[in-house]
């Protein structure tokens, strides 16, 4: 399961609804990636891009204040490895 409703990620993961709502808030999670909406109003997680996230972000950018420069760069690092990935071929 890709998708889980906010309260079982809550369950699942051990973050608190704070730690949630502060990414989403400072752009640390991007909507439509780590998070969306549903029609009904409920707040869904993405744990593959939650996991993805881990993954890539440092301890610095965690600990910062501005989600957008985090955002920016893991951009930034996504298109370069495509690049670099294609100029391979």
């Amino acid at each position: 399961m890709i998708w889980v409703r906010l309260e079982k990620y809550l369950e699942m993961s051990g973050e608190t609804r704070d730690t949630v709502m502060h990414k989403r808030r400072n752009g640390i999670w991007a909507e439509g990636r780590e998070w969306k909406t549903a029609g009904d109003g409920r707040i869904w997680i993405n744990t593959e891009a939650v996991d993805q996230w881990v993954q890539t972000s440092s301890p610095s950018e965690k600990a910062s204040k501005s989600g957008t420069a985090r955002v920016e760069r893991r951009s930034a690092s996504a298109s370069s490895s495509r690049g670099a990935s294609a100029a391979k071929h």
